[in-house]
C-alpha cells in the first residue's frame, strides 16, 4: 500500500513481476499435470474440466482424457458415448 494514498496500488516493476510470481509459485502452488504443458488444447481441456470441479478431482480424469484424446482430431473423431464416459465422473454432461 502507498502510505500517502492507501487506495493506490504499490509501484511494481512490471518486468520483474512475472519472474517473482513464478518463483513464489514454484514453492507454494500445488502440482497439477496441466501445469507441465503449454499445449493450448491440453490447457483448454483442463479449463473446461475445472469450470465447476475441484482441481484434485480433475487431475486423474484429465490425465486419462489426454491419453485417450491427445489431440483435437482424436476428440473430434470420438463417439459421443466415449466422451460421456470420460467426463461422467466430473459431473459434466454432454448436450446431444
Amino acid at each position: 500500500m502507498n502510505r500517502d494514498d492507501p487506495q493506490k496500488a504499490p509501484d511494481v516493476d512490471a518486468a520483474a513481476f512475472p519472474v517473482s510470481i513464478s518463483r513464489w509459485g514454484r514453492h507454494y502452488f500445488q502440482d497439477f499435470p496441466w501445469r507441465h504443458t503449454r499445449d493450448p488444447y491440453h490447457l483448454l481441456m483442463a479449463e473446461v474440466m475445472l469450470h465447476r470441479t475441484r482441481a484434485a478431482q480433475v487431475a486423474p480424469v484429465w490425465v486419462r482424457f489426454m491419453e485417450r484424446f491427445p489431440a483435437p482430431g482424436a476428440l473430434a473423431a470420438a463417439p459421443v458415448e466415449d466422451l460421456h464416459d470420460a467426463l461422467y465422473s466430473l459431473g459434466l454432461r454432454l448436450a446431444h
